[in-house]
């Protein structure tokens, strides 16, 4: 499977899309972001978070300092304005509940070409904000890519 490109629109508008991202989520609340640093710049990587709450890809994409793509959970791309808008900010979907072979192939073709893949390895919010089982999912995109796997972890989103 050939990776997407990613599109020039996406690319133009991604800085100020970061920016304002950036200055909603200080006004919520100020966020402190620590290891930037441990993101490779370049070349496959897999961003693996806990998850919080729905603001959590916003958060994480302003603590990186590249573009990434993010899987999403399909049930996104069903509502017209929120699927038009993953779509158009590199989100692709995963079928939750089920082995998502599809998802996992495209999750894999980015990391083979050198991008960023943001994957929730809980698969959802966590109600508690404790950390719940990790699919293996993650862990497969791991083992057959041979890309650096960076944990995230995030306190107060929700």
């Amino acid at each position: 499977m050939a990776p997407p490109r990613t599109s020039l629109a996406y690319r133009v508008t991604f800085p100020f899309l970061k920016a304002a991202i950036q200055v909603v989520m200080h006004l919520l609340a100020p966020l402190r972001i620590e290891g930037c640093g441990n993101v490779p710049r370049s070349g496959g990587v897999l961003i693996t978070p806990n998850h919080l709450s729905d603001c959590d890809p916003f958060a994480v994409t302003v603590g990186l300092r590249r573009r990434a793509w993010h899987m999403g959970k399909a049930e996104l791309f069903e509502m017209p304005v929120v699927g038009a808008f993953c779509r158009f900010c590199q989100t692709f979907a995963v079928k939750r509940g089920q082995p998502d072979r599809e998802a996992l192939r495209m999750a894999e073709a980015l990391l083979r070409a050198g991008e960023a893949v943001l994957v929730f390895p809980e698969g959802r919010l966590s109600e508690t904000g404790l950390l719940q089982p990790m699919y293996s999912g993650v862990a497969l995109l791991a083992l057959r890519t041979g890309v650096p796997v960076v944990p995230v972890g995030l306190t107060g989103t929700d």
